[in-house]
């Protein structure tokens, strides 16, 4: 499931560069909830992600395979029986 959230947590950091931001959140203040198993640096050959609480939220620091570094909030929520992670970028383009 860990693998899982990380290659989530990738795939978002890759794809949101050249994306748009959110205008709707996903995940609101109502429905915020805390996932401590997020916190650490996760590696992955030559990729790593560094997690870290701020806030209601996340700090995420991913750094690719040329390492080129990408800064990232994210927050977990419920939608129904299902936790979503709504990651942005730190200062969307």
């Amino acid at each position: 499931m860990i693998a899982r959230l990380i290659a989530a947590v990738a795939l978002v950091a890759l794809t949101s560069a050249c994306g748009v931001g959110s205008v709707s959140p996903i995940v609101t203040d109502a429905t915020v909830v805390s996932e401590p198993r997020l916190e650490g640096t996760w590696r992955r050959e030559s990729e790593s992600a560094v997690i870290t609480p701020s806030g209601n939220g996340y700090d995420i620091l991913y750094t690719d395979d040329d390492g080129k570094t990408g800064r990232f909030h994210a927050r977990v929520g419920r939608l129904g029986s299902y936790r979503m992670l709504d990651v942005q970028p730190e200062e969307p383009a």
